[in-house]
C-alpha cells in the first residue's frame, strides 16, 4: 500500500516553473496512513510534513501561483493562527470523513475565493491524477522549446492518465 508520505517530488521538471502544486499534512499520527494508490506518479506535488516548513516556503516563493492540497486537522490549525497566505491561489482541503467534510464546507462560504475542493481522504488519490494531469498539460506550454523534459512530462501525463482510467473502473 502506498501512502501520502511515498510522494517524492521531481525537483528537475517541476520546480521552474510558475504554477505548484504544494501538498501539506503532519507525518505522524493517521494522517501518515492516508493512502494514495499511485503516489509514485505524484511526482509534481511538493510534500511538506509540516505546517510552518509549509508557510515558510509559500512566503519565500511568493512569485508562483500555489496550490495547496491541506489536511483538515493542518488546515484548522493554520486558520487558529492567523489568515492563509494571499499567494495561495486555490486549497483543496482533505478530510478523514464525511462529517468534518460538512465541517469545512460550511466554513467554506467564508474563504470561497480560494476553496476550489473539500475532499474526503478516499477522493485524494483521484483529485491529486485530475489535478496532475491539468499541471501536466499547462507545463507543455511552458518547456515547448526544451523536447528532453516535454517528452518526459508527456511520459508523465499518459501514466497518470492510465493510472486515473484504472481508478474510475473500480
Amino acid at each position: 500500500m502506498s501512502t501520502i508520505t511515498d510522494i517524492v517530488f521531481n525537483n528537475t521538471i517541476y520546480s521552474p516553473c510558475d504554477d505548484w502544486g504544494l501538498l501539506l499534512h503532519q507525518i505522524n499520527g493517521p494522517s501518515s496512513l492516508i493512502e494514495v494508490q499511485n503516489a509514485e506518479l505524484i511526482k509534481f506535488m511538493r510534500n511538506f510534513n509540516d505546517l510552518t516548513g509549509c508557510q515558510n516556503h509559500i512566503q519565500e516563493n511568493n512569485d508562483k501561483h500555489i496550490t495547496l492540497f491541506v489536511d483538515d486537522v493542518n488546515m484548522q490549525t493554520w486558520l487558529l493562527n492567523g489568515s492563509v497566505d494571499v499567494n495561495v491561489d486555490d486549497i483543496n482541503i482533505f478530510c478523514r470523513n464525511i462529517y468534518d467534510k460538512e465541517y469545512f464546507k460550511r466554513w467554506k462560504r467564508r474563504q470561497e475565493r480560494r476553496i476550489r475542493n473539500i475532499i474526503t481522504y478516499d477522493e485524494l488519490n483521484r483529485e491529486l491524477l485530475l489535478f496532475g494531469m491539468k499541471l501536466i498539460k499547462e507545463l507543455c506550454v511552458y518547456f515547448q522549446d526544451d523536447h528532453g523534459i516535454l517528452n518526459l512530462l508527456e511520459a508523465d501525463y499518459e501514466r497518470i492518465r492510465l493510472a486515473l482510467i484504472n481508478s474510475l473502473s473500480h
